[in-house]
């Protein structure tokens, strides 16, 4: 089994998986930051982890879409998302592809939040008021039990809300890189 987080892949292997051109990667981490442990002031190769490819796809599949490129480095950077898709990876090996459930994250521009809304606070691994906490620029959805968070989330009052299913991402990039054959 591959190790989610095991570095190595190569950028030309990185963009044949995800799709997109070695120049849109080199300015996507240039200008917006994408992978900031690989800004070096020297020229030199750098090796990715499935992870980052699958962050990768997840940018290209964003803006293309529609959504700007900075705006799909800050979602598919977010520290939660990278995790969720590292544990998604490694549950995907366990069942050898097969029977995996989808797993939907999505988010919003703004802070969906008010006072006196309370809310799971992952740094602290607490649930708090969202006044204690400070404002975002992107409000992170996570879904996998049921209509009900997925319905609330809908009527949002700052209207668009943008959903991604790891399971496709993955999927994708599994099939580029040839590493596991469903079915």
């Amino acid at each position: 089994m591959i190790a989610a987080s095991g570095k190595q892949f190569s950028a030309p292997q990185v963009c044949e998986a995800a799709g997109c051109k070695q120049v849109t990667l080199r300015a996507w981490r240039r200008r917006n930051g994408l992978f900031p442990e690989t800004q070096t002031d020297r020229r030199q190769n750098h090796f990715y982890s499935l992870t980052d490819v699958c962050i990768v796809r997840a940018i290209v599949v964003l803006t293309h879409h529609g959504l700007a490129a900075e705006d799909a480095i800050e979602f598919a950077q977010d520290q939660y998302f990278g995790m969720g898709l590292g544990h998604y990876i490694e549950e995907f090996f366990l069942n050898d592809g097969r029977s995996i459930r989808d797993s939907i994250v999505g988010f919003f521009m703004g802070d969906g939040t008010k006072p006196g809304d309370r809310i799971f606070d992952f740094d602290s691994n607490e649930t708090v008021d969202a006044a204690d906490r400070p404002k975002s620029r992107l409000t992170f959805l996570i879904f996998g039990a049921g209509e009900d968070p997925l319905i609330s989330c809908l009527s949002n009052p700052t209207g668009a809300v943008t959903f991604v299913n790891l399971k496709t991402i993955v999927q994708h990039v599994m099939d580029a890189l040839a590493l596991v054959r469903v079915g």
